[in-house]
């Protein structure tokens, strides 16, 4: 525990006592709920706290934790949900670059391994670095595991054993309530999900954003040879020969980089390659919604394949083209 909790614990024990008994729950997850609302307000980059904010925050995360830890059976480690509430407020600190006396900066981030965060979600650790390697934040070498660029973006670090010289990664404990990791362990349910078209150009709505549900606009009728259902007839050309190729495939894969977070129309484990089907090209406001798309992709180094009308035509030699591109031969 950091001096400033201890701190602001020690001179707030009415506060403390009265949020005892204002909060309330009875399931482990729904203190998770509770303490991920809590500390994801240190991550907000658009928000301003006060000084009182953040007391808030503290006690009520404090509180929080101590009740799931008297929960029989608890499904999260208490000492790391500890570490997640330090780890928010080491964050915070070094984003607002804020004077408060009570925040020291000698304080540092707690980097975890694969087998720590496999644990948090019940899973080994090889298991672990493969999920990883298939969202594209670390690849395999002779040596071990080495990091890409999108992992360094997350915070990842990569290390050297001292005795063999294996390569391998350690995370900012922060990676625990990464989207993209949140999506494959909690996914939230289809119909909470914000979305726009089929065409490629999907991305989640911000709170300034006027939110439509697209989804029954563009209803995914169309079933493909492996049982997808997809929005449009070319998306079912797309997705029926990526199954002809006995490519495994993914469709409307969400990626998350920091605060920006897109729907991919399809997605290739096989060389970790994204696939967009661009079938609007004449729109001005889907072209810039393109342009941004594409940008994402290219400062993130993100394999992408692009696809257009026209390719529909052709696609076949059009795909095995693109698709050698990347290493992956398809006949």
């Amino acid at each position: 525990m950091t001096e400033m909790i201890k701190d602001i614990l020690s001179k707030n024990a009415d506060l403390i006592d009265k949020r005892k008994k204002t909060i309330s729950f009875d399931k482990d997850f729904e203190g998770k709920g509770l303490l991920n609302k809590e500390i994801s307000k240190l991550y907000d980059k658009s928000a301003v706290i006060s000084e009182q904010q953040l007391v808030d925050i503290i006690i009520n995360s404090t509180v929080i934790i101590e009740k799931m830890s008297k929960i029989k059976n608890c499904g999260w480690d208490i000492s790391v949900l500890k570490e997640q509430l330090e780890t928010g407020i080491f964050s915070y600190k070094k984003r607002t670059k804020n004077g408060n006396k009570n925040m020291s900066y000698s304080d540092k981030v707690k980097l975890i391994n694969s087998t720590a965060i496999g644990s948090h979600f019940n899973i080994s650790n090889q298991r672990m670095n493969l999920i990883f390697s298939e969202l594209g934040w670390i690849s395999k070498t002779i040596s071990g595991w080495s990091i890409t660029k999108l992992g360094t973006t997350i915070g990842g670090k990569q290390l050297e054993e001292e005795t063999k010289g294996n390569t391998y990664v350690k995370w900012p404990e922060t990676i625990l309530e990464n989207k993209s990791l949140q999506e494959i362990f909690h996914p939230a349910p289809i119909e909470k999900e914000i979305q726009k078209p089929v065409t490629g150009i999907t991305q989640s709505a911000t709170k300034n954003e006027a939110v439509q549900d697209y989804r029954e606009k563009w209803e995914a009728k169309h079933r493909t040879l492996d049982g997808h259902y997809v929005r449009s007839i070319s998306e079912m050309a797309i997705d029926n020969l990526l199954y002809q190729y006995g490519l495994a495939h993914a469709y409307e894969r969400k990626i998350f980089v920091g605060d920006e977070e897109y729907l991919s129309d399809f997605y290739l484990p096989a060389g970790k390659v994204y696939i967009e089907f661009w079938g609007m090209e004449g729109d001005e406001k889907y072209n810039e919604r393109k342009r941004k798309k594409i940008e994402f992709y290219k400062k993130n180094e993100i394999p992408l394949i692009q696809l257009h009308s026209k390719d529909i035509l052709n696609l076949d030699d059009v795909l095995q083209k693109e698709l050698k591109n990347y290493g992956i031969k398809v006949y």
